[in-house]
């Protein structure tokens, strides 16, 4: 039984029918996947919350809910990836040459979780907590990179169409963000006083609850910031120079790390995690394992 596509937004019937048309591309793309991941169904959803909950109560497999609604959620159905899409998407700020970078992404990700190792199972030591973001981090990075890849070639090469005006200022504010992010200004004052305070008082729990997920979302949006870098150079030009004066020097061979396994599709990542620890330990997270387990050290000079 093929995908099933269920439109529920628009309000003329008219609309609808683009839209299963646009949704029917990714479809037959997904479906040389099908060995790999299965997708059951896709809801462009008119009510996501309603949607996304009775699709985990039909299997009662919807694991953690990330925090607030993104644009896209996948959850198992009962013979495979139920993706429900928020109606947002289908609102003026998106246009369907975005979308169709992100239901690739999506699937992409979809893709990852299927044959990356389940890495946060079990104890949870500094190796296995390294080995997790960099697969997380490598895995948005790919992810953005073949979503990006796979979107222009179907706009030139199928649609025969150039790239939206709105798709082109979508991925440069992205990209800019993005890098905002990374870059952190400011928070390289957090981490010196956080540093500090481990320094005086030992407590690893209240050092670890600010500074590890700090840490981690500078790690996701530098994977994205150098997709989006490494997708088009020419629309990067800014951002690159940002990236390359900003960031500290641990951070280039873990994007040329990045960039090799994206090429050559190898997925065993546990060369780069003493490159991601290098990374960390210049922005003061110094992961360690102690006698109680997951511990921290203060890293100088902070």
């Amino acid at each position: 039984m093929g995908t099933v596509i269920d439109v529920q937004v628009g309000a003329l019937e008219e609309t609808r029918k683009v839209l299963h048309e646009e949704l029917s591309v990714i479809v037959g793309a997904a479906a040389k996947l099908t060995q790999v991941v299965r997708i059951e169904r896709i809801v462009a959803a008119a009510d996501f919350a309603s949607v996304v909950a009775t699709a985990v109560a039909e299997t009662g497999r919807g694991g953690r809910r990330p925090a607030g609604e993104p644009h896209i959620l996948s959850v198992p159905g009962r013979t495979g990836w139920v993706m429900v899409l928020h109606p947002r998407l289908f609102g003026p700020g998106f246009d369907a040459h975005i979308r169709h970078a992100l239901y690739w992404h999506e699937l992409t990700r979809l893709v990852h979780k299927m044959t990356f190792p389940a890495l946060l199972r079990g104890k949870v030591d500094r190796e296995r907590v390294l080995m997790g973001e960099l697969y997380r981090a490598f895995g948005e990075y790919d992810a953005a990179r073949k979503a990006w890849a796979w979107r222009d070639a179907l706009v030139r090469d199928a649609l025969h169409e150039e790239l939206s005006g709105r798709a082109v200022d979508d991925f440069v504010r992205s990209l800019a963000g993005q890098a905002a992010v990374a870059l952190g200004h400011g928070r390289e004052d957090m981490a010196r006083r956080l540093n500090d305070t481990l320094r005086k008082d030992g407590d690893v729990a209240g050092f670890l609850s600010v500074m590890r997920g700090m840490v981690v979302q500078r790690t996701v949006a530098l994977a994205l910031a150098w997709a989006g870098m490494d997708h088009a150079p020419d629309k990067a030009l800014e951002v690159a120079g940002a990236l390359r004066d900003g960031l500290p020097v641990a951070a280039q061979p873990l994007l040329s790390f990045f960039r090799n396994r994206h090429v050559s599709g190898v997925t065993d990542l546990r060369e780069g995690v003493a490159l991601l620890d290098a990374l960390w330990q210049a922005w003061g997270l110094h992961l360690a394992d102690g006698p109680d387990g997951l511990t921290a050290l203060p890293v100088e000079p902070f």
